[in-house]
C-alpha cells in the first residue's frame, strides 16, 4: 500500500511524509491469527530539516480468541528511525498485550507497552544519547447501546511514562480521549 501523511501542530504544518507498507495476515485456525506489518516512510519536517529522515518499522501480532467475546493480542516491534542530526536517529524495540472483552453491547479493553529507544549519537545539550524506557498503559470502554449517526461512542484513560537520560524525552502524562467510531 502507498502511504501519504501530513502532520500538523499548533494549526501549522509539522512534518509531511511518503512511504509504502506491507501487511500479511495468516490464520492459525479457527481461534488465532498472526499479522506482520513491515512500514518504510520518508519524512520531511517544516520547523527542523535536522529531523528529516526515512523510518522503518516492523510489527508481528498474535491474535487468539479465548471466547467468543475475550480476545488477547500479544505483539512485538522494531524500529529504526534516520535523521540529517544523529542525535535524532534512533531505533527501537517493544512489546505490547492487549486484552478486549465484551459485556453486552459493551467493549472494555486493556492495553500494555514497554519500549525501548536506543539513540544513535548525543545531542549537543545535553551531552546525552537517548536511552530511553517508555511504559504506556490504557484502558478503554465503547458502547453500543448508543448510537449517534451508525457511531458507538468510546472513551479511554491512558498513562505514559518515559525514562530518559536526555531531559526532554523524559515525561509522564495522562489522557482522557472521547470519540465515536464504527464497529466491523
Amino acid at each position: 500500500m502507498i502511504k501519504a501523511e501530513q502532520r500538523w501542530f499548533g494549526q501549522k504544518p509539522f512534518y509531511a511524509g511518503w512511504g509504502a507498507s506491507f501487511n500479511v495476515l495468516h490464520s492459525l485456525g479457527a481461534k488465532s491469527q498472526i499479522q506482520l506489518d513491515v512500514t518504510g516512510m520518508s519524512r520531511t519536517y517544516s520547523g527542523n530539516r535536522g529531523l528529516d529522515g526515512t523510518a522503518w518499522l516492523a510489527n508481528v501480532r498474535f491474535d487468539r480468541a479465548l471466547s467468543p467475546r475475550f480476545v488477547i493480542r500479544m505483539g512485538g516491534r522494531a524500529g529504526v528511525q534516520g535523521a540529517r542530526l544523529p542525535a535524532y536517529a534512533n531505533r527501537s524495540l517493544g512489546t505490547d498485550l492487549i486484552v478486549s472483552r465484551d459485556f453486552g453491547k459493551q467493549t472494555a479493553f486493556a492495553r500494555a507497552t514497554l519500549t525501548r529507544v536506543w539513540g544513535r549519537a548525543p545531542f549537543l545539550f545535553p551531552p546525552d544519547r537517548r536511552n530511553d524506557w517508555i511504559a504506556d498503559m490504557e484502558l478503554g470502554l465503547s458502547s453500543r447501546k448508543i448510537l449517534v449517526a451508525g457511531l458507538t461512542p468510546s472513551a479511554r484513560l491512558r498513562y505514559t511514562q518515559s525514562w530518559s537520560p536526555v531531559f526532554f524525552y523524559a515525561f509522564n502524562r495522562i489522557k482522557v480521549e472521547f470519540g465515536l467510531s464504527r464497529e466491523f
